[in-house]
């Protein structure tokens, strides 16, 4: 049983001491606080989704992603099997693969950016379903733990990759601003 005490607005809140003592952290993920990434004067230009594309040939299948940004596209691709959950795993690496591309054209101060998908699917959330993305940002020497969500409204697919772009959004402005 979890300890809790009373909010301002009548319900239980719970201990900030007791969460930090039970919260679970992954092996190898630095707990600390994320590390600053500033933006320069303006913040970097959102990337839009210019491309979804789903291949499926008997049993596998291959994602391709397009984004642009600024002027430039870059395009992710991934491939594996042509099931359900297994595609929009395939739609989050192709879309990680697609940042990768458009973060190595940057010439950011602390050098080159990774992106790798750590957990995607769509969970029931209440009447809905939602596509949530776990990744790991790495950059010269420190890996951070970001996640995104998208409600599902028609195309899993596409909302997979919305997510997949939420969990990096902020880090990207500041990233392919510098």
């Amino acid at each position: 049983m979890r300890a809790t005490k009373q909010a301002q607005h009548g319900r239980p809140e719970e201990s900030p001491e007791l969460i930090a003592e039970t919260a679970v952290v992954p092996t190898g993920v630095d707990a600390r606080p994320p590390r600053p990434l500033y933006p320069a004067h303006d913040p970097g230009p959102r990337i839009v989704i210019e491309n979804v594309q789903v291949n499926s040939f008997g049993t596998d299948a291959t994602v391709e992603v397009r984004l642009g940004v600024g002027g430039r596209s870059a395009a992710g691709e991934a491939s594996g099997p042509a099931v359900d959950g297994y595609l929009l795993r395939l739609c989050a690496l192709a879309t990680a693969a697609a940042v990768d591309q458009l973060l190595s054209g940057s010439d950011h101060p602390d050098g080159p950016v990774r992106c790798f998908v750590e957990h995607a699917a769509a969970v029931p959330f209440g009447a809905s379903q939602v596509a949530v993305a776990v990744l790991l940002l790495s950059c010269n020497g420190w890996v951070e733990q970001l996640a995104g969500s998208a409600v599902v409204t028609g195309d899993d697919r596409l909302a997979m990759v919305r997510a997949t772009l939420a969990a990096v959004n902020r880090r990207l402005e500041a990233l392919l601003s510098g």
